[in-house]
């Protein structure tokens, strides 16, 4: 644990007095204590997130309220929560997948800018650049449907005012936060340390042959993933379903039989 957690050296150079108040306080920290736990949040967060419901419906955030349907936020709702790693998501053309894709690419970006050191928070080297990515079956899907509806998002979400620069296939974002769109070949995500990557329409990421690819970029993009974030990383495969040997389809009667948790609802429109 201590040769990837790059405070440690810090900590040894603090002098006897100070290495004993900051173990007192972590001590405390752990047995619960309120007023000591609040302090930490002080010292972590330049601002202390919002709740998920408020990020997406309040008018200083997304202002999204009567403008998305119940089905859609309920989905977004559960994949938010800390503990969920993966959705994968079936839906028809024009459900509003992209819609969720923006919503919850720019949570996770506004919870890495609430942090004062999101690389110093994820144990990662000073000046670690942490990026969120977009990915489809070309690059020009992912560009001018995935990700200009991220851009679009955040255009209109007056907490995001001046806190970001968009360009051709990425967002600048401070802290060294990037959100990064690409094809299905693409490698712009690497040299990043991915906090959240999405596959769109993943069922049609096929080769001239007709065989898929969708399964190696995504077994490519866990292990980025989960190399920084194997707590906290979140994946999202969407498609439409193509047949029922697509990946996609498979891995959604997989989880069927696993027992996980299903959601089938009639109605993804926004």
């Amino acid at each position: 644990m201590a040769d990837r957690f790059f405070a440690y050296d810090e900590v040894r150079q603090l002098n006897a007095e100070d290495r004993e108040a900051l173990f007192k306080i972590l001590t405390a920290a752990q047995e619960g204590d309120l007023a000591v736990l609040r302090d930490i949040y002080q010292l972590v967060y330049d601002e202390i997130p919002v709740a998920f419901d408020e990020f997406v419906l309040g008018k200083k955030f997304l202002g999204l309220q009567n403008k998305v349907n119940s089905e859609k936020l309920d989905i977004m709702r559960a994949f938010c929560q800390p503990e969920v790693r993966k959705l994968f998501c079936a839906a028809g053309s024009g459900s509003g997948k992209s819609f969720m894709v923006s919503c919850v690419q720019a949570w996770e970006i506004y919870n890495l800018l609430c942090l004062k050191r999101p690389d110093l928070f994820y144990m990662l080297g000073p000046g670690s650049k942490i990026a969120t990515v977009n990915l489809s079956v070309a690059k020009e899907q992912a560009k001018d449907v995935v990700f200009a509806e991220f851009v679009g998002r955040l255009s209109n979400a007056p907490w995001f005012y001046n806190k970001f620069t968009p360009q051709a296939t990425r967002c600048i974002f401070p802290k060294d936060v990037f959100a990064l769109s690409g094809g299905s070949g693409a490698t712009s995500y690497y040299g990043y340390h991915t906090k959240m990557g999405c596959v769109d329409e993943a069922s049609f990421m096929i080769d001239r042959e007709g065989r898929s690819q969708v399964e190696e970029l995504i077994e490519a993009l866990i292990k980025s993933l989960t190399t920084r974030f194997p707590n906290s990383y979140k994946l999202m495969v969407i498609s439409t379903l193509r047949d029922e040997e697509d990946y996609l389809y498979v891995n959604i009667e997989r989880i069927k039989e696993e027992g996980v948790e299903v959601l089938v609802t009639e109605d993804l429109h926004v």
